[in-house]
């Protein structure tokens, strides 16, 4: 089981947050403009296969109660906010606040590997270094053919294969707290925030999906909107604002 079962692991998650903010970080930019996100390899070859249902591979089990860390996570970031002002590096208004360094887009090359393809796009930033295959990685994460991957492993699957970020997942609330959390991300612990979407009107957003997942890379000083990598063949990345994206996100790990 993923989520974290007695007060002893709640100490972990707070002890890790804490240390890994305070260990060597390079500060988020402010920016007139969001950051050109690149792809990782301009020659695959796209998929080009549409779905009834729309694009899916992001699903969510109902076993998982992954309130504890997002609380413990919240309190640690609040805290710390106190020391680090995330205010601090957003000297204009409505600026854009990017990540420094280089955000690689990994194309999902499989329907139902969007899990996979995100997970590479946040290795790829948080490590450094070349990630695992989507493969390897689906692999990991107890893949399922024709659903994908259970979304609430992202936190615990990030949380072993890196220690930039102790990432934690947050379920649906409100706006405010959605925006708080990637803004934290991008700003303070200076890292890419992996987010779920499910979409069943078509007006939402550019296509309907019973679950797919993207990554945040920037966002606005005023929370007003945010960058998105999206792995789906056809789409790279794009800017949202945050009340489009509040209507059709259910998760983050953040």
């Amino acid at each position: 089981m993923f989520h974290l079962k007695n007060l002893s692991k709640s100490f972990l998650v707070l002890t890790m947050v804490t240390a890994f903010t305070f260990s060597s970080i390079v500060p988020a930019n402010a920016a007139t403009s969001p950051t050109k996100v690149k792809n990782s390899d301009t020659s695959l070859k796209k998929q080009t296969e549409t779905f009834s249902n729309g694009m899916g591979g992001a699903y969510v089990s109902q076993e998982e109660n992954t309130n504890n860390a997002d609380l413990i996570k919240l309190e640690a970031t609040k805290k710390l906010a106190k020391n680090i002002s995330i205010d601090a590096i957003q000297p204009l208004a409505a600026n854009w606040v990017n990540l420094p360094g280089t955000t690689y887009r990994y194309e999902q090359l499989d329907p139902y590997y969007c899990v996979p393809a995100t997970m590479q796009t946040i290795l790829r930033y948080n490590n450094g270094t070349t990630p695992p295959t989507q493969d390897t990685i689906a692999k990991a994460m107890n893949f399922k053919s024709g659903s994908g991957v259970d979304f609430l492993k992202v936190a615990p699957y990030l949380n072993g294969v890196q220690t930039k970020n102790s990432y934690a997942t947050h379920s649906k609330s409100a706006k405010d707290d959605m925006t708080y959390r990637i803004n934290a991300d991008i700003s303070n612990y200076v890292v890419p925030t992996s987010i779920r979407i499910q979409v069943s009107n078509s007006s939402d957003w550019f296509y309907t999906t019973s679950g797919h997942a993207l990554v945040a890379n920037d966002i606005r000083s005023d929370k007003s909107e945010v960058q998105l990598v999206d792995p789906a063949a056809g789409y790279s990345w794009y800017t949202k604002t945050t009340s489009n994206l509040f209507k059709v996100f259910t998760h983050l790990a953040w």
